[in-house]
């Protein structure tokens, strides 16, 4: 090992070749190094990739001390466009009772692995696999395609080898698999570079790049249950594609339950369906190949026991069964479940792995894909959202989703929020997208419904009404009953209207019906920005206090560009559209955003008060401030505010 602990290499030379040529002697240092531990060690094969990047051929090599050597594929001719070789591949036996190995229950056994090594080291840590299919498919330290989770990359020392890294990491993955040593070992102490993967995952190797299923990872079947069928959506035809592409089960039956996915939509509309067999397997497989699984594990038909399948009558579950057999002539799916090891902390947790087989007509043979699981429960999409459980039992509405509102609403609804009310009659501009959240296919609708139907993508667990209101402009009588009662039904009404007659409006609406309000605006040319809570007590600040502090000159008032008007006025509206860089509008929606869910979360409650952040984010120069800064100001009821508890309109300033 090298003195330096950042095992420093000099690149400034060279930097056009393969590694192993720039630098000769850490090729030779990788070889030596295994050898010296008594591992077998051999070039396996070597990519050779074309100057235009797309071509790729594997082909077996020879190595030596020097590096790979170029398998005389190529001719004379063929030098000129295509360098050498780029990825080499070592295979590494690890013989039976090597010291790696002692006392697992591998032992006994001949380990083969694959080292591959990235074209940018060693600056990046090789890739480890696993070939003789001696590891537990389910462990959580072997990943996709059989890869072992051995070191972080921000880990990894230049100057370790990959013999070095085998070394350190093996035995203690071997130990952590290893449930009967596992209860004597002290996992406060792990090695801190080792990665540990989703336990949810099938080490197989040929798993079809680009393709998922979706489940639920909460789903659980009773020990006595090991087989069923389930219902599998597709968001494209999988016959009319080279790849499955994403589907999702719908609803998975076994004895006498049935489960459900949310409501999530595959965008497409060529979209296809089909019933598929599962089958809960007691232990690994002994086979990897699709086709193998298939014939091994779909052999036989699928039962129903007495009870039949919790569907709905027994005439349904028959034509469920005639479905499925009426697709086998094309395309049939089967789902393979392996339970969690006992030692987990919830056994009961199931790993799914699917097996497709298709053809184009009943003439052709079958072609057989493996197809990994993708977790989308509620659990599963919520997992990185802390403090989501509550904000599921929340609703809020937001009134004015343009650019700011939209980043709102779409922070708000990512974040787990229940239910969202947007309201909002202005259409999506094409001009519009480059700050507003809504999905281009939606120009030309009114930008709540835009919104809403970006949402149902990107924030499928959010419940998201639309409802295109003019607030304040409506002549309809039943427009104020309306706002009325969204403003008494919400635990909080978010104000992005950028409207002073709209802000003074919900005011007055959420001060009677005791809900916060949340005003979130900023200034032309995003120079500035206002984040206001009002907390919707009658003892405390209301907007038309707010409006009196403002004028008393008590409540800062954010710079704004005086040429930050653009000359653009959208259809049928007098007003010109403010110019301002969505990079700076998210500095006020996210902090807008931090409140809300801090109120709605129980982090911050109502007790706290009534308060206005004002965002300074450019100079009068229209030069950035990096920070954004902030000024708080505290506010209390205003002397002169005839806005509480008392049904006339309050006073302006």
């Amino acid at each position: 090992m090298s003195d330096d602990p950042l095992g420093w290499i000099d690149l400034r030379s060279g930097e056009t070749d393969p590694w192993w040529s720039r630098f000769p002697d850490r090729w030779r240092a990788e070889l030596a190094s295994f050898r010296r531990r008594g591992v077998e060690v051999r070039v396996a094969s070597v990519d050779l990739v074309s100057s235009d990047g797309l071509t790729s051929v594997a082909a077996t090599c020879s190595a030596n001390d020097a590096g790979p050597v170029s398998p005389g594929l190529r001719s004379a001719a063929e030098d000129a466009v295509m360098p050498p070789p780029l990825v080499a591949t070592l295979w590494v036996r690890v013989a039976a009772g090597h010291p790696w190995t002692a006392g697992s229950s591998v032992a006994d056994r001949d380990l083969i692995f694959s080292v591959s090594f990235p074209s940018s080291y060693p600056w990046f840590p090789p890739t480890v696999r696993e070939l003789s299919g001696c590891l537990d498919w389910t462990s959580p330290h072997v990943g996709d395609d059989s890869r072992l989770c051995l070191v972080h990359a921000d880990r990894w020392r230049t100057d370790s080898t990959a013999a070095d890294l085998l070394a350190a990491q093996l035995p203690l993955l071997l130990e952590l698999d290893d449930p009967e040593r596992r209860v004597a070992l002290d996992t406060t102490h792990l090695h801190e570079s080792e990665v540990p993967v989703s336990d949810m995952t099938w080490s197989v190797r040929g798993i079809e790049l680009g393709s998922a299923i979706l489940v639920d990872s909460s789903w659980r079947f009773a020990s006595e249950i090991n087989e069923g069928i389930c219902h599998i959506e597709f968001g494209q035809d999988p016959l009319a594609r080279q790849t499955v592409g994403l589907g999702k089960v719908t609803t998975v039956w076994g004895g006498a339950t049935s489960l459900r996915l949310p409501n999530l939509r595959l965008e497409n509309r060529q979209r296809s369906s089909c019933f598929a067999r599962w089958v809960r397997l007691q232990e690994r497989p002994d086979v990897t190949d699709p086709a193998a699984l298939f014939e091994k594990y779909a052999s036989s038909p699928v039962t129903v026991r007495s009870g039949g399948l919790d569907v709905a009558p027994s005439t349904s579950v028959a034509q469920e069964l005639k479905s499925l057999q009426r697709l086998q002539g094309r395309l049939e799916v089967l789902g393979l479940v392996l339970s969690g090891p006992p030692e987990q902390d919830d056994p009961g947790v199931l790993h799914w792995l699917f097996v497709v087989r298709s053809r184009a007509d009943r003439r052709r043979g079958w072609n057989y894909r493996l197809i990994r699981a993708g977790y989308a429960g509620e659990c599963d999409l919520l997992a990185r959202s802390p403090g989501s459980a509550v904000l599921r039992q929340a609703h809020v509405t937001m009134v004015g989703v343009g650019a700011v509102g939209s980043m709102v609403t779409t922070s708000l609804a990512k974040a787990g929020l229940g239910l969202l009310t947007l309201v909002d009659r202005d259409l999506l501009e094409a001009g519009n997208i480059t700050r507003h959240q809504a999905s281009f296919a939606y120009v030309g609708q009114a930008k709540s419904v835009a919104l809403a139907a970006t949402l149902a993508d990107s924030a499928p667990l959010c419940r998201v009404v639309a409802v295109t209101l003019d607030v304040g402009e409506s002549h309809h009588p039943l427009d104020h009953e309306l706002s009325t009662a969204l403003a008494a039904a919400s635990d909080l009404v978010v104000d992005g209207a950028a409207d002073p007659a709209v802000s003074r409006y919900l005011g007055a609406l959420t001060l009677a019906a005791d809900t916060p309000l949340l005003h979130v605006s900023a200034t032309a040319g995003a120079w500035g920005g206002v984040v206001a809570l009002l907390t919707g007590r009658d003892d405390d600040a209301c907007w038309a206090c707010l409006e009196h502090h403002r004028a008393d000159g008590a409540v800062p008032v954010p710079a704004a560009d005086p040429a930050g008007l653009t000359p653009l006025r959208p259809v049928g509206c007098a007003e010109a559209t403010f110019a301002g860089a969505g990079t700076d509008l998210d500095t006020v929606a996210n902090h807008a955003s931090r409140l809300a869910v801090a109120l709605l979360s129980g982090g911050a409650d109502r007790s706290f008060g009534s308060v206005v952040y004002t965002a300074a984010l450019k100079q009068d120069q229209d030069e950035p401030l990096i920070p954004a800064t902030w000024d708080t100001t505290r506010l209390e009821r205003h002397p002169q505010c005839r806005a509480h508890s008392s049904p006339s309109p309050p006073s302006t300033c």
